[in-house]
């Protein structure tokens, strides 16, 4: 079981979702489940790419169109991003020492906006830096010269791209918010907002911004451990959520929110360590759920929640009290509780793997596998094609797979479409447990099926162990 620093980081992509944290050692993990096998798999970025460095805070994921992304600080207080470019493989930039930005004292954050990725965080001079992918590459930019007279910054930015602009808000020493957004027309503008918002109560953790239909929210922890709501409908607004609901528990952690079900959600870990959902009921109402109660988990939470919609389902993940990531998750209203951790599947260690043809065309096996800069690598074919009925067994440790590596299965079907197989085994040189698939279906309309390892085969190596 890995051990969680932080709160994680969920995503979506294709038919899969991903929560990507720091582990205790550095280490960056992606846990995703791949609804086409409904399985869950863990993954360990940081072994993706040689040379790696370790993380320190939290990870922080997203996606763009045909990659993943995850980014961190380093112990150099550089900005890491490690991505997955589809059907190229992993790749990594120190973005720190490409655009020549100062050191990060913050975590960072990022999003998609203006046809761009675009990352930001606070510098050891508190002032907040944006890094923007451009057609020439990476630039870095200094937003606090941008106007005159932006504060010092605290903590870590959060960002948001709103009816066109880009908005940022970050707090102040002494708990004041303080808000940076560009309009493409007008260029960069700024807000105190507890200036515009009156009776905002000062914060004491990050804020948190969302949008619904025409409202652009910021949450946040105040002083007084209540969940404080700053929005904008006609004017900036305030609110302490806490008032709107009986025997609020008080809050330990940052909140999130998201909309689900036509309503705003928000979480939080509260001060008796279960996470906590107030949801928005009209004409100013405000309901709450105590969801570890609900469903019945007495262990509890012991990190803050990351939300994301996947599969029509509200998704809650957070580290509970005994280390482990665990996910409350809603289809509707009603909630259901699982421990990711107790839910991954663990690839098979094995020696050969072989795929039998049950389609109506010729097919030859070939594997694919990550190399240690983590380009994707297709091995020659281990056959000649062969027709429906037969099958070819073969060592990916003969045709070039490193020793330990996931490999992947890709049939090359003879005039059609060639699928690769969505899991992979590990390559365990010498071992005689056989990974058996079959692939199935017509030259355009084809998959390949896991259909698990010799029974046999993986008594007797146990055996010889």
């Amino acid at each position: 079981m890995a051990t969680i620093y932080g709160k994680p980081s969920c995503i979506t992509y294709a038919s899969q979702m991903h929560v990507v944290y720091t582990q205790a050692n550095g280490s960056v993990l992606d846990d995703f489940y791949d609804s086409d096998v409904r399985k869950w798999r863990q993954q360990d970025l940081s072994n993706r790419l040689r040379g790696t460095p370790a993380a320190i805070g939290e990870t922080f994921a997203l996606t763009t169109e045909g990659q993943r992304h995850a980014l961190f600080r380093d112990e150099r207080n550089h900005v890491i991003h490690v991505y997955y470019v589809h059907e190229k493989g992993w790749r990594q930039d120190d973005l720190t020492d490409l655009t020549g930005a100062p050191e990060a004292a913050s975590d960072p954050t990022a999003l998609v906006y203006d046809d761009a990725m675009q990352v930001f965080f606070r510098d050891a001079r508190n002032q907040v830096a944006r890094l923007v992918w451009t057609d020439r590459g990476w630039r870095y930019e200094n937003l606090s010269t941008t106007l005159t007279g932006i504060p010092a910054a605290e903590g870590r930015p959060s960002v948001l791209a709103y009816y066109g602009q880009l908005h940022l808000v970050f707090r102040l020493s002494g708990g004041d918010l303080y808000h940076l957004y560009r309009d493409p027309k007008d260029g960069w503008r700024s807000d105190w907002l507890m200036s515009v918002a009156k009776g905002a109560r000062p914060a004491a953790g990050e804020p948190f911004m969302m949008a619904t239909d025409k409202q652009l929210h910021v949450l946040y922890r105040d002083t007084r451990d209540a969940i404080s709501h700053v929005y904008y409908a006609n004017g900036w607004r305030a609110e302490v959520l806490d008032e709107k609901v009986d025997d609020a528990p008080g809050a330990k952690g940052d909140p999130c929110g998201i909309v689900y079900g036509d309503r705003m959600r928000v979480f939080f870990r509260s001060k008796n360590d279960d996470i906590y959902q107030y949801h928005f009921m009209g004409d100013s109402k405000w309901g709450m759920t105590r969801l570890n109660e609900k469903v019945g988990d007495s262990v509890g939470a012991k990190g803050d929640p990351a939300t994301l919609i996947f599969a029509n389902q509200n998704h809650v993940v957070y580290r509970d009290a005994r280390g482990r990531l665990a996910d409350l998750y809603a289809s509707g209203d009603k909630w259901h509780h699982q421990v990711i951790d107790d839910k991954l599947f663990p690839l098979p260690e094995v020696g050969e793997i072989t795929l039998k043809n049950e389609g109506l065309f010729l097919v030859s096996q070939r594997f694919v596998y990550f190399d240690a800069d983590g380009r994707e690598q297709t091995t020659r074919p281990t056959s000649n094609p062969y027709a429906k009925g037969k099958s070819y067994t073969a060592a990916p440790s003969e045709y070039g797979v490193p020793d330990g590596a996931e490999v992947w299965v890709y049939a090359q079907v003879s005039i059609g479409r060639s699928p690769l197989a969505r899991v992979p085994c590990i390559n365990r040189k010498g071992s005689s447990v056989t990974a058996r698939y079959t692939i199935t279906g017509t030259t355009q309309d084809n998959d390949i099926e896991f259909d698990g390892v010799d029974a046999q085969q993986l008594a007797a190596a146990g055996d010889e162990s």
